[in-house]
């Protein structure tokens, strides 16, 4: 479920900003680095985009408790490319702001 939310700034020089910023669901986000340290990127079509690209595997966080975190990257790695990590390793939680979705996803 997307949800949008209006938001104001001020800038340094007292003009106010407003922007509608779409806030999507908190997500994970898995970089797939094999034996011989090459990455696995999935090749899907983006409707919005209207072209193939190279994306992460990743999905939807249901629980978002370290253990939660780290099952859903697992099922969301399997799913994605058929593959089972051998390790897990946790490198970032991030808040990403692109134009106005504002997306926060744990990479493992």
């Amino acid at each position: 479920m997307l949800t949008v939310n209006q938001h104001r700034w001020h800038t340094p020089n007292g003009n106010e900003i407003e922007r509608d910023v779409v806030e999507r669901p908190e997500s994970v986000l898995v970089l797939p680095v094999g034996q011989k340290q090459n990455v696995m990127l999935i090749e899907e079509y983006d409707l919005g985009a209207g072209a193939w690209q190279l994306t992460l595997p990743g999905g939807k966080i249901t629980d978002s408790t370290p253990d939660g975190i780290r099952r859903q990257a697992d099922i969301e790695l399997r799913e994605e490319t058929g593959y089972r990590a051998g390790s897990w390793r946790s490198f970032s939680t991030s808040i990403v702001i692109l134009a106005i979705s504002l997306i926060r996803f744990t990479c493992l």
